[in-house]
């Protein structure tokens, strides 16, 4: 009977995870934040990119359709430069993803505060992997559609 219970408590553990994503992806900037989650310290650009590249868009076509320069998106990418709150919109709505996925890929664990590190390492890996996969290369046609 092991099996079944294994199976069980596995489906549970997905459903958890899946659940707690909705929740995250649902919450804004402000409501992250109040978890005190230093977003000055959270790698937006390198989640920019990672995302960028799991789509196969180039940094250009990004660039383009949010009407940044290379330039500009690259500076952002490499943590030359911090996007604002406007650029971030504009980067999420052309890859039409929500704007907490950036955020969920960008949290590094030195933006967790020392109380929540071991929720922290517990149960992040499967998050971030969970919303990667909201993030398909099935986005592919709408980015190079959208705005054209």
């Amino acid at each position: 009977m092991l099996l079944p219970t294994l199976s069980n408590n596995c489906t549970s553990i997905i459903a958890f995870e899946q659940l707690l994503l909705k929740v995250l992806v649902e919450k804004t900037y402000k409501t992250i934040n109040s978890y005190n989650i230093k977003f000055d310290t959270m790698n937006i650009g390198s989640a920019i990119k990672s995302i960028r590249k799991k789509l196969s868009i180039t940094q250009y076509e990004l660039a383009e359709k949010c009407d940044l320069s290379q330039t500009s998106l690259s500076q952002i990418e490499t943590g030359i430069k911090r996007p604002s709150q406007r650029t971030i919109s504009k980067v999420c709505a052309v890859l039409d993803i929500p704007e907490s996925i950036i955020y969920i890929v960008a949290m590094q664990e030195t933006d967790v505060p020392p109380s929540k590190k071991g929720v922290y390492e517990l149960v992040y890996p499967s998050i971030k992997s969970l919303a990667l996969q909201m993030v398909s290369s099935e986005h592919m046609d709408l980015v190079t559609t959208k705005n054209d």
